[in-house]
């Protein structure tokens, strides 16, 4: 996957001085830590007190001209969830549409272990 904020950087993000060191998003947040980001690096533009209070670090600043990467993680189908189920001993007791494969309603109930499922959960989403 291609990551965002490739463009080097104009601007310390920090202080908004010109040319900052490193010239690298990545770079920079490691060598200067957890310094917050007041300043548009690409921009120069002084950051909204809102956008800094929920982003920090810049981490959603999109340079201009860049376009925005997003990852998809698969998803797990029915059938791998009602197999991590049965694998995991947890088990339908009472359903609310009898004969309807693959259905879960908000009336069933369910015995088991909910831990022992959650892992079943995470194996199952791990064998994509």
């Amino acid at each position: 996957m291609k990551r965002q904020q490739h463009t080097l950087m104009k601007y310390d993000p920090a202080t908004g001085e010109e040319r900052p060191y490193p010239s690298n998003a990545a770079d920079w947040r490691e060598w200067h830590g957890l310094s917050a980001w007041l300043f548009n690096p690409w921009t120069g533009e002084k950051r909204d007190v809102r956008d800094i209070g929920s982003d920090v670090h810049g981490l959603l600043i999109i340079p201009p001209g860049e376009s925005v990467y997003a990852e998809s993680k698969p998803r797990l189908s029915r059938e791998k969830l009602f197999k991590a189920a049965e694998d995991a001993d947890f088990v339908r007791i009472k359903t609310c549409c009898e004969g309807v494969s693959l259905k879960v309603c908000s009336t069933d109930e369910w015995r088991g272990d909910l831990g022992g499922l959650a892992a079943k959960i995470i194996e199952a989403s791990h064998d994509h």
